[in-house]
């Protein structure tokens, strides 16, 4: 329907050509994939600039609200405007695949019972998430199932957060949009303008997406945020961690605690709480939350005819949970992850588990499920099986993101909720350093020439710019005006459902963001679990509903976020980037090494699994062996710390290496 007229015709046979066009715009052509490139012509394609003229607006006669015009950018033109007062896509409509790249699986997705999202992006776009026919690593890592892709030549249209972007650079399977993206993405190209500092590779393939809070730390970003009111999402940082324990057995364990409606109350009365108030739980060692485990152990708690577990030390993902944020937490190392560290110390790049203390508490952690203390069933559960046990109290104490759904105890009829406990563990600030890095997007996708035809390339880039667009945040936020979640009151809006505002404005867990697929700032990408592109991460969004909400009137759905340990004792951080594993994407040792982590992260699981102290050596030992095998060596280090020096420093050019010192 787009190619272009090669010859000169009679008004009479272009008629005929009109209306056979339009008699071939089926239902079925709608659903339709993008159609491929053969292999033979991506062997042969060119690695300049993807370059695509397209087609005049003029081509297809549209009414007054609707359009085909590809350079069409009417979210740039009204940026105010609601995204129901935008024109309708009236061209080709395209359904794409993805890969979801990161980690080694588990979209986990839900289905939306109301979804107001998905209809009115295709409406204004033409575009369309096949997540029926998108991917994860499956189980493995991103080398071995690029490797399974390859030799089956069955790419999808896009990755997304792809482990080594050089790889497929080299092997020039991704679309160069360096010409395009001026054309096409505008508010992309302004983000670039305005705030990324991206590596020249990542510029020319990627479209990032999911801007870091911290974005709107510095005012000269964006003047029109409030900043005391956009601190719901970006609150002083907290200098302790805290986990989620059931509120009946810490009250059965320390009396005097809390329970999750005394916090509630306490909140609706004055508001605040003081550290004091906040550090109820008297944890204030490693040893006095191993010996809190051992007596809810000892409580011998079951649920029904289930029993309770104290604890676990997997979630049927990675390691992650446990040895970056639980293991973090008890260490005194808050946000390094277990891959590579600056010792401030030693005043070098390393990794984290080749050092000796880090052995040793994992050999805790497996002493934990020796003792029954962690589930032993745990480490053999899927996600699916996890987040159902988690779902209905079987575990008495969660961290990290597994956050518990006290609406759904409530609902069910439970008598006790979760509360956050702090663990007054100092951070070992003398060897572990907390980074202020600079403005940066927790995502990104890349189009795969195999798979995605040149001309349709500019409808994508059309479809990525108005999801970054805040016509797009606002759907997110709000749904569309003609969805009716919202009433307009004094110039603000104003939910109408009572539940759906908690869920959005204080992320009670109920359900009701679900219900419509927005974005309730507590998942990564959309509550369905798939692709869902927001400018900001989490659709932390200026225009969110937590951020415009009257908050004079407090609800006890607050409490939790005011009872944080960052309004009385905020982290202090130094303005650096980070030295997480993640930010090596340049350096090709650690980034083959990271992208085949699955070779660690399996025999570093392994090791939880042991049934005495002896085996435990010798299977941390051969883990040892598969991470040097993976590519985790001493010179890959060198290499790391080599970049990590010569590219800390700012987007205006400031050496940040003096600030770590």
């Amino acid at each position: 329907m787009n190619k272009k007229l090669k010859s000169v015709m009679s008004m009479l046979v272009v008629m005929i050509l009109v209306l056979s066009v339009f008699a071939g715009c089926t239902n079925s052509d709608k659903e339709a994939s993008s159609p491929s490139i053969s292999p033979a012509s991506t062997a042969n394609a060119s690695t300049e600039p993807a370059s695509v003229e397209a087609t005049p607006a003029e081509a297809t006669p549209v009414a007054a609200n609707e359009t085909n015009d590809i350079n069409a950018h009417p979210w740039i033109d009204n940026p105010d405007a609601d995204t129901s007062d935008l024109p309708t896509w009236t061209g080709k409509q395209l359904k794409l695949t993805y890969w979801q790249a990161e980690g080694t699986g588990g979209l986990g997705k839900k289905k939306s019972a109301n979804d107001v999202v998905t209809p009115e992006v295709q409406r204004v776009t033409g575009v369309t998430i096949d997540e029926d026919n998108s991917i994860d690593n499956g189980g493995q890592s991103w080398d071995i199932k690029l490797s399974q892709l390859t030799a089956a030549n069955d790419y999808p249209d896009m990755v997304w957060n792809a482990q080594d972007l050089k790889k497929l650079v080299d092997a020039n399977k991704l679309y160069d949009l360096t010409e395009l993206i001026p054309k096409y993405a505008p508010n992309l190209q302004k983000m670039y303008d305005t705030f990324l500092k991206p590596t020249e590779m990542y510029k020319k393939y990627s479209l990032p997406f999911g801007i870091y809070e911290n974005l709107y730390a510095d005012t000269d970003h964006d003047p029109s945020v409030d900043l005391a009111k956009y601190s719901v999402f970006n609150p002083p940082v907290d200098s302790l961690g805290y986990i989620w324990v059931r509120d009946d057995v810490i009250k059965k364990l320390y009396p005097s605690a809390k329970s999750e409606k005394e916090i509630q109350d306490m909140y609706v009365q004055k508001g605040a709480f003081t550290k004091e108030e906040i550090l109820d739980v008297p944890i204030n060692s490693s040893d006095d939350f191993i010996k809190m485990l051992y007596n809810i152990k000892d409580l011998q708690l079951k649920e029904g005819n289930k029993p309770v577990s104290p604890f676990f030390v997997s979630t049927g993902t990675d390691n992650w949970p446990l040895m970056a944020v639980m293991m973090a937490i008890l260490e005194g190392r808050m946000d390094t992850d277990y891959y590579t560290y600056f010792d401030k110390k030693d005043q070098k790049l390393a990794y984290l588990f080749k050092q000796p203390a880090f052995r040793e508490d994992v050999k805790l952690m497996n002493k934990l499920v020796i003792d029954g203390v962690a589930s032993k069933e745990g480490l053999l559960d899927p996600n699916e099986v996890f987040n159902e046990k988690l779902k209905n109290g079987l575990y008495a104490v969660t961290y990290a993101w597994m956050t518990p759904d006290n609406a759904g105890l409530e609902a069910a009829g439970k008598p006790y909720k979760y509360r956050k406990v702090y663990l007054n563990i100092p951070q070992k600030t003398d060897e572990f350093l907390r980074y202020k890095s600079n403005v940066g997007s927790r995502s990104g996708l890349y189009i795969f020439k195999d798979s995605v035809a040149p001309e349709d390339l500019p409808q994508i880039l059309r479809w990525y710019d108005y999801m970054v667009s805040q016509s797009a945040e606002k759907l997110r936020s709000w749904g569309p005006k003609s969805a009716g979640l919202f009433d307009e009151v004094s110039g603000s809006r104003v939910f109408k459902d009572k539940e759906l505002a908690d869920n959005m404005v204080y992320q009670t867990q109920n359900g009701k963001a679900l219900q419509y697929n927005l974005g309730d700032s507590t998942t990564i990408t959309a509550p369905t679990g798939g692709l869902m592109v927001t400018f900001m991460n989490q659709n932390k969004s200026k225009f969110h509903p937590a951020v415009t909400y009257d908050r004079s009137v407090r609800t006890p759905a607050g409490a939790d976020q005011a009872f944080s340990i960052g309004f009385t004792d905020p982290a202090i951080k130094v303005l650096a980037n980070s030295p997480n594993i993640w930010v090596f994407g340049e350096v090709p040792s650690l980034q083959k090494a990271f992208a085949a982590k699955k070779a660690l992260e399996d025999p570093l699981t392994k090791t939880l699994t042991a049934g005495s102290a002896a085996q435990f050596d010798k299977l941390y030992d051969d883990f040892l062996k598969s991470a040097d095998k993976a590519g985790f060596t001493d010179a890959a280090l060198a290499e790391g710390d080599k970049y990590f020096r010569e590219h800390n420093v700012g987007g205006d050019g400031v050496d940040y290496m003096p600030n770590i010192k």
